[in-house]
């Protein structure tokens, strides 16, 4: 799927369906291990600001739950729990005499979240963390959880939107992140230098995925270089 998009060929239909592009981008970055890619993926998770300072979720979880400890990888597609919904993912670190981190996350496209008060998407996913053994299929119950809201905007009024109807302390903040499309792609250039062989592809192969689609962020106009080469040989009709 994403080698079609890379090249142009894709089918406008489900171009912006948000279960294609999670399966698109996932089922990919599943077979990135452990490492690198995974720290700066969590570390461009922000939280709302807590005594006026945003946290990242490396920053909150410390160098105990670190992606560059864990060993294994395993990522949960659509995991259900009854009665409070269906997470695109549930990400799951583990390793031995290591304390699994399960990271569940929320993807949206084009559209917002879902719901209202009680059933606010954002404030449900918090309490599938609160009970985290009745996630299907399942996940290390022993696990330390915490929610991811994945868009292409900033978030920031949805996330405390839905903190209000859950309960907005402290704590609460620190479980429930927002992190843009945008800053995959960013997290993919700071590592890809030094990755190599199937890791390299894979996360190449996504970056230009995302930027294909326009989920980039903006870094100002250029000047074609026709009009580079006109401002220095034709001075007096630039002027």
């Amino acid at each position: 799927m994403l080698l079609a998009e890379i090249h142009g060929k894709y089918d406008a239909a489900i171009r912006d369906n948000e279960d294609y592009l999670t399966s698109a981008i996932f089922s990919h970055l599943r077979y990135v291990p452990p490492g690198p890619f995974w720290l700066a993926f969590c570390s461009r998770a922000k939280t709302l600001p807590i005594q006026g300072v945003e946290e990242s979720l490396t920053a909150v979880l410390g160098e105990e739950y670190s992606p560059t400890r864990y060993e294994t990888l395993d990522v949960r597609f659509w995991p259900k729990s009854a009665g409070l919904g269906e997470p695109e993912l549930a990400i799951c670190f583990t390793g031995s005499g290591q304390a699994p981190l399960v990271v569940l996350v929320e993807v949206k496209l084009w559209s917002p979240k879902s719901g209202h008060g009680e059933h606010d998407q954002l404030m449900r996913y918090l309490r599938i963390a609160d009970s985290i053994d009745h996630l299907m299929p399942p996940v290390p119950p022993n696990a330390t959880v915490v929610v991811v809201y994945l868009t292409p905007r900033e978030a920031s009024s949805e996330v405390q939107d839905s903190l209000s109807v859950y309960g907005d302390t402290a704590s609460s903040r620190r479980r429930l992140f927002r992190l843009q499309w945008q800053d995959v792609i960013e997290a993919i250039s700071e590592v890809i230098p030094g990755e190599s062989g199937i890791g390299r592809l894979l996360l190449n192969d996504v970056r230009e995925f995302l930027r294909k689609r326009g989920l980039e962020y903006f870094r100002g106009f250029g000047l074609p270089t026709a009009i580079d080469s006109l401002c220095e040989k034709c001075g007096s009709f630039f002027s």
